[in-house]
């Protein structure tokens, strides 16, 4: 129900007027009691917990933005049983859409070019945040210029607070035809790269006066590509239309890197260090704009002090080492340049020089110490297969070194993939399986345990309409497909509607726990180093893996070939929770069993799942949510150390 004019909202904003209004609320135009000034509310009607918590999410986050261009937030409530509230600072001017409107033509290119360059610097801002806030609902009309001619990017009612990879998105529909790539659609995954689609859209509608087609309409043949700018505007410069053009592509990893990549080409200029995203990687801080571009080092002086530091230290190690280098460690790990390394070799005075004092670094593929020596005794022989105390089977996993991550020959390879880089890790057991239904229910009744979803009453499902993720009320894992299902639960399926605070939960019943992230890809490997998949390089089909177009649902474990460790649907079936936080790169401070950052927003996914398309099922791929988040596709295996 709407609000009426002149009401009191939390004993302070008064109404106005109604702004705006959508299928989960409407926008308002307030009058501030306190401070005596007009701002926008924005209320949410949607009183679901799950929707509560992630409202509140994106207030706390969305607080913290100071930027020239965005409008500032100034206040967060919630008023039991009516709804969520946002209060910001009010916008007064004329939105790019009623300009065009009004000029019954396209809008100069001079001018558009100075608004967007405006909107591209609030977006960097957004997308460097942490975590990363992705706009998506950028369009002509979502762009208000004020009357001193400063471009301020609205409309936050869908923005989401961004774990890169997530690869369901929660929260409110957000597709705008002719705006939205075809990844909102859930046609693959949706990140910084679709606020790009949607700005290169914008300045094609801004340029010719016509909006483009819907993507997924191109996409599926159904609409013809939009035709070219210069068919409707011949004075459009060539650099600003292939800029254009290059924002505009389908496939999300054709598209520029960022936005400070899309300023740059459509200015005609080269990329710049300003708005480059840094890394601190090893030797102070590398920044690169593109993930392959390697970064020289051009003050030699700088270089012979590394070498000099390397030189004292290397001679520090001989002396303590007896001149025959160093030895196990037996006390604590200590922090070394590399991590925490339990034991091992110091490289030598040479191999030190190769490793820090080369005239290039490369981001992703990071050097890499020539070999890692462990604990020197000669541990008893493990069996290669083993049960638990509930008669789960488990295979072993030796340690030693594996590559980890996307190598550069990996053309479909996320920005979150990288480094390429060698991992120690020691000795460890996984499940053969996923988690079944079965084994989750004796978990259960021994323990009188609750899921996330039942202390909630809900879960998240797939809408057949739709085809988008919405919550709903009574299901679990005992209900995946909702309470009025009439498919049953199977009992050697994989359990599902499992967030990673239930799987934990799990595995420390049986005397285990959540694998790594490190330990989870070595495991979906199997000693295949540099593969695509868990099977080799070739493309993924339904007699594999259980993914897109296959079943339409999971499928029992082990229903397909295992991988050479003999485990089992490490690709596809359902997402397996990882213990580790996320962040945009792996954990790079650590060679000797990582275990991620110390905090974050969510924890890390991988395996993808029965209802994603093929390139999520490369072992590389990487998926997060919110430790609460619970889905249709979320399951888990567990491990333990020997």
């Amino acid at each position: 129900m709407l609000l009426p004019s002149g009401q009191i909202i939390n004993s302070r904003y008064r109404v106005i007027n109604l702004l705006g209004q959508g299928g989960f609320g409407a926008v308002y135009y307030v009058w501030d009691i306190n401070l005596e000034r007009y701002l926008a509310l924005k209320e949410n009607l949607d009183n679901s917990p799950d929707t509560q918590r992630q409202f509140k999410r994106e207030a706390q986050i969305l607080f913290d933005l100071v930027h020239p261009n965005l409008p500032k937030v100034i206040d967060y409530f919630v008023i039991q049983g009516q709804g969520q509230y946002i209060v910001m600072e009010y916008v007064d001017g004329q939105d790019l859409q009623e300009m065009l409107d009004v000029s019954a033509g396209p809008l100069p290119e001079k001018q558009v070019l100075q608004w967007i360059e405006q909107v591209c610097d609030a977006l960097s801002y957004l997308h460097s945040r942490n975590p990363q806030i992705i706009h998506r609902d950028i369009k002509p009309a979502n762009i208000k210029i004020t009357s001193n001619d400063k471009a301020m990017l609205v409309d936050f009612g869908i923005a989401k607070t961004y774990i890169p990879n997530l690869k369901t998105t929660v929260g409110a529909k957000a597709v705008t035809p002719g705006y939205s790539p075809p990844e909102q659609y859930g046609k693959g995954t949706t990140d910084a790269r679709s606020d790009i689609y949607a700005l290169g859209a914008t300045m094609y509608t801004l340029l010719t006066g016509h909006e483009p087609p819907e993507s997924i309409d191109i996409l599926s043949g159904n609409s013809p590509p939009p035709l070219p700018i210069t068919f409707f505007n011949s004075s459009v410069s060539p650099c600003v239309k292939n800029a254009i053009e290059h924002a505009m592509q389908l496939e999300y990893g054709s598209r520029p890197g960022s936005v400070a990549e899309f300023m740059a080409s459509l200015l005609d200029k080269e990329i710049t260090n300003n708005g480059q995203q840094v890394y601190d990687v090893i030797l102070g801080k590398l920044a690169t704009k593109q993930r392959n571009r390697r970064i020289t080092l051009t003050s030699w002086e700088w270089v012979l002090s590394v070498i000099a530091f390397f030189f004292l230290i290397t001679i520090i190690l001989v002396l303590f080492s007896g001149l025959g280098g160093i030895g196990v460690n037996e006390r604590e790990p200590t922090n070394t340049l590399w991590g925490s390394i339990t034991s091992t070799r110091s490289p030598g005075l040479i191999q030190t020089l190769e490793l820090y004092a080369t005239a290039s670094l490369s981001i992703v593929d990071l050097p890499t110490p020539s070999r890692i020596v462990t604990n020197t005794f000669i541990a008893p022989s493990l069996p290669a297969r083993i049960e638990d105390n509930q008669n789960v089977p488990m295979a072993l996993v030796t340690a030693g070194e594996f590559q980890m991550g996307s190598a550069k020959s990996d053309q479909h390879a996320e920005s979150d993939e990288g480094p390429y880089r060698n991992v120690y890790l020691d000795t460890y057991y996984i499940d053969l399986y996923e988690t079944t239904n079965a084994m989750f229910a004796r978990f259960v009744e021994a323990t009188g345990y609750r899921t996330d979803a039942e202390k909630e009453n809900s879960g998240w499902i797939i809408n057949l309409l739709s085809m988008e993720w919405e919550e709903t009320e009574g299901v679990d894992w005992q209900h995946p497909n909702g309470p009025f299902s009439t498919v049953e639960v199977q009992q050697n399926h994989p359990v599902v509607q499992i967030s990673w605070n239930d799987a934990i939960a799990f595995c420390r019943w049986r005397g285990a726990r959540l694998p790594t992230e490190a330990e989870w890809e070595k495991a979906a490997r199997g000693g295949l180093e540099g593969a695509l998949y868990p099977w080799g390089n070739e493309a993924p089909d339904c007699s594999r893996a259980n993914f897109k177009g296959c079943s339409g649902d999971t499928e029992s474990v082990g229903s397909f070939s295992p991988n050479q460790y003999g485990l089992y649907d490490m690709a596809g079936n359902v997402w397996e929770w990882a213990f580790d936080w996320y962040q945009i790169n792996y954990n790079i401070s650590s060679i000797s069993n990582p275990t991620g950052p110390e905090n974050g927003s969510g924890h890390v996914l991988r395996g993808g799942s029965w209802s994603d398309i093929e390139l999520d099922l490369r072992v590389a791929n990487r998926g997060a949510n919110y430790p609460d988040s619970r889905l249709a596709v979320y399951g888990f295996r567990c491990v333990r150390s020997p």
